[in-house]
């Protein structure tokens, strides 16, 4: 056999046959199926967990905004119908508005505290009925980056649920609520 043959047996060879090509495809289905339950189930709690984090950032972004333009810059929280917050400039011009449920999300994010049964501050009072401990259900940063105290609490259909909040300093904080050790963290 000379170098030539060796080579051709060498490229005849290689590849998958059809059956181990349907054997991969059948336990690739089998994996794909257990696993669809599990991650289903994750779906509220990321979700959840994205929204605490996008109004933490927004509340960010209030906050140097309104050092940078030396101007007062609020975050309204609509608990009433559309479970929605609007970030707004002091001329009053919406910036922009979050709406917690898109129509294509079956994954239900509301103003809430869950499972919480104690608030989000350091003396641990009971939860505000509504979700929302601000004034006027509104957080305003001034000028020196200092604003209003309070917490919003968000849950899911779960039970689980964050609370974003910031201090009369401007220290802005989100926590979630551990279920086992029955506090906020």
């Amino acid at each position: 056999m000379n170098f030539k043959d060796m080579i051709e047996k060498d490229l005849m060879c290689k590849g998958f046959s059809l059956l181990e090509l349907l054997f991969v495809l059948c336990i690739a289905g089998i994996l794909a199926t257990v696993a669809t339950p599990v991650f289903s189930t994750w779906i509220p709690d990321y979700r959840l967990r994205a929204i605490a984090k996008e109004l933490y950032a927004d509340m960010h972004l209030a906050k140097m905004r309104s050092i940078k333009e030396n101007d007062k810059y609020k975050i309204v929280f609509n608990t009433e119908a559309n479970n929605s917050y609007s970030f707004i400039r002091a001329d009053g011009v919406i910036e922009k508005t979050v709406f917690f449920n898109p129509a294509a999300s079956d994954s239900i994010v509301a103003f809430g505290y869950g499972k919480a049964i104690k608030d989000a501050t350091k003396t641990g009072g009971s939860p505000p009925a509504d979700g929302v401990s601000y004034a006027g259900n509104a957080v305003t940063f001034n000028p020196r980056g200092t604003g209003t105290s309070g917490y919003v609490y968000l849950a899911n259909s779960k039970g689980s649920s964050f609370a974003v909040g910031t201090l009369s300093s401007g220290v802005i904080h989100i926590k979630k609520w551990d279920k086992n050790s029955k506090s906020w963290r």
